[in-house]
């Protein structure tokens, strides 16, 4: 990579170029994540101020808009995700975010909301997702603070169908921040 990344609390988002060059991108904000996607496009979480996406010179912000179903769920995004169609997914304090990666341009982005269903087993079992992860199986898991584990079980159009494991199936605890996998394909929470 030609550059490195760097969020800060308070001070924005800086990039330091090979000739160590720093340049600040965004002057202000509280970064929670950066995430460079598959086509180098790079994808900025924040505490506030919604997702920034950097594409080559050009910074687009999306933040959470009432009157729009399109948009993010919330400004407050904690991490990105791509799967292996180029699909992007974000984790939010309200949900989890998904939008199609083979777009041209940023005003053609369309966020698909997937959160907690009252009375819906098969809906996201809490909205506050800490961590996504997809194992080379192609198989997703979204860690929540306080729904335990979730695995998308289906992917048909607008609506997500997830398993959830929590406490009543044996985990110590339904607040997970984070998921890997080891070589052996098991799956450890923390």
């Amino acid at each position: 990579d030609e550059y490195i990344w760097m969020g800060t609390e308070e001070h924005g988002l800086f990039r330091l170029n090979k000739k160590h060059e720093l340049v600040h991108l965004l002057p202000q904000g509280n970064i929670s994540n950066i995430f460079k996607d598959s086509t180098g496009k790079v994808w900025i979480g924040t505490w506030e101020q919604g997702v920034y996406l950097i594409n080559g010179t050009s910074i687009s912000n999306f933040k959470h808009s009432e009157n729009d179903p399109a948009s993010i769920s919330s400004n407050f995004a904690r991490n990105f995700c791509e799967d292996k169609e180029g699909n992007i997914w974000i984790g939010s304090a309200t949900g989890l975010l998904m939008c199609k990666g083979n777009f041209k341009e940023p005003e053609e982005i369309e966020f698909q909301r997937y959160c907690r269903i009252s009375g819906n087993a098969n809906s996201l079992s809490n909205n506050d997702v800490h961590n996504i992860y997809f194992t080379r199986k192609g198989e997703m898991y979204v860690a929540t603070f306080g729904g335990g584990l979730n695995k998308l079980l289906s992917l048909e159009s607008a609506e997500a169908r997830f398993q959830a494991y929590t406490m009543k199936n044996g985990l110590p605890s339904d607040v997970l921040l984070s998921i890997e996998e080891d070589p052996h394909s098991n799956l450890w929470c923390a």
